[in-house]
């Protein structure tokens, strides 16, 4: 059913939908202090210890943009597709530079050069976090970054091969940093998540404690529907790709909606986080379903996060887009 003939039924989805969705978590229970296995990861060396509630790992390493390694040292657990890790930065010793990092992820194996996720803080003092992911064996590309401050909460979530990074102050309002394809890496087997530091010296060493250390198979909690409304409830969204874009720098000028090719027509809504209409989108079967990060007047939308919801094949899938200018 299109959108236009739900009429303000659908404003009310959108508005229950995202509730406890931004800047809250939606986030099945995850069990605190699991077993991590040490394991030397990169070129670099270190050790791992946990007394109980706090994780102090110790490494040294270095870290450059888009490199294909990460030297360092990392605390491993393999683990089923669907995960989420967590963890707080609690605190940084020992040397302390620009590119010192405390750091989780989540891999398609252990090996340094691993196709994954990474979320970290990076000092001095952490003050800024950075997200980046490495896809089909190319090099460790950054993301996104913005300010951050020790201690503080990082966590990421993979459903399926969509990866999504989250930061919060407090371990209790999450912001949710957009929505990252990688079915091709992260979308079946086993996979490797943990913790990890590099120090960015190749000779002086960074020791780091994390502690509410979180690690569990991931489901996401569905959202109810209002009553009177049919639908299915969908994975965490659909497929988003490219999250975050630039709307005014091509070739990512614009983010596309990775639908299977049989898909039907449908209607795609978008909203700001105070749930105002941003756009609408009618699409037909079949249809490459993307959004140029314009208005319903062709203006250029602000930078932020935008909040959006697809009907398509009887069923609504609902997630979020950031733009960035």
């Amino acid at each position: 059913m299109p959108f236009n003939r739900l009429g303000h039924k659908i404003y009310r989805i959108f508005a229950f939908a995202f509730f406890a969705v931004i800047p809250g978590a939606v986030l099945a229970q995850c069990p605190s202090n699991p077993v991590l296995t040490p394991t030397a990861w990169g070129g670099g060396s270190g050790s791992a210890t946990f007394n109980g509630s706090v994780y102090t790992l110790s490494g040294v390493g270095t870290y450059s943009n888009g490199q294909p390694h990460e030297n360092g040292f990392a605390d491993l657990r393999p683990m089923a597709t669907n995960l989420q890790i967590q963890a707080r930065v609690v605190s940084e010793t020992g040397f302390s530079g620009s590119d010192t990092a405390a750091a989780i992820f989540i891999k398609d194996n252990p090996a340094s050069s691993a196709d994954g996720a990474v979320l970290w803080l990076e000092s001095p003092g952490g003050a800024h976090y950075l997200y980046a992911d490495r896809a089909g064996g190319g090099n460790l590309i950054e993301r996104l970054n913005g300010s951050a401050s020790i201690p503080y909460w990082i966590r990421l979530q993979n459903w399926g091969g969509v990866v999504t990074p989250s930061i919060s102050p407090d371990g209790i309002t999450w912001t949710q940093l957009g929505s990252f394809d990688l079915t091709a890496e992260l979308g079946s087997g086993t996979l490797t998540c943990g913790l990890a530091v590099w120090s960015g010296s190749s000779s002086q060493a960074t020791t780091v404690k994390f502690d509410n250390v979180c690690v569990s198979s991931f489901t996401p909690v569905p959202t109810p529907t209002p009553a009177g409304v049919q639908t299915s409830v969908s994975p965490p969204g659909a497929r988003v790709w490219p999250n975050p874009f630039t709307p005014t720098l091509p070739p990512n000028d614009r983010t596309h909606f990775l639908l299977t090719s049989s898909h039907g027509s449908g209607s795609l809504l978008l909203a700001d986080l105070k749930r105002r209409k941003v756009r609408q989108i009618d699409f037909q079967a079949g249809a490459d379903v993307q959004w140029d990060g314009k208005d319903e007047n062709g203006a250029i939308v602000s930078s932020g996060v935008y909040l959006y919801l697809l009907e398509a094949d009887g069923s609504m899938r609902r997630g979020t887009i950031t733009v960035m200018r």
